[in-house]
């Protein structure tokens, strides 16, 4: 059976999760990734994940929030969702920039 969990923000949340990004004023949007967690990651698991070879990839840890830069492709990383999953012991689900926009515009019609 496929389970779905859901990672849910706020309105509020979300406006705040664009302003806070690290990424979005020294990188192309086509290259700006979000990966949302569940919940906030322990220092344990921030190390592990620290000792990771990303190659070019940058990335930074804002509260329940992984924003990472893909240098290549989304696809060629190494911060998939399920890599980040089993780092940081939690559930998460990414997008790519251009959706976490998108998603910000509807909620604004909606609000």
């Amino acid at each position: 059976m496929l389970r779905i969990y859901p990672i849910i923000r706020t309105h509020h949340e979300w406006n705040d999760i664009i302003e806070k990004s690290p990424f979005t004023k020294k990188y192309d949007i086509n290259h700006l990734h979000l990966t949302f967690l569940d919940d906030d990651p322990s220092s344990e698991f921030v190390d592990k994940l620290n000792q990771t070879d990303g190659s070019n990839d940058e990335y930074e840890i804002i509260g329940k929030e992984f924003y990472f830069v893909c240098d290549l492709k989304y696809s060629d990383t190494k911060f998939s969702n399920a890599f980040i999953e089993k780092t940081l012991n939690t559930k998460a689900t990414t997008r790519n920039w251009k959706t976490v926009l998108a998603i910000q515009q509807l909620l604004s019609y909606l609000l």
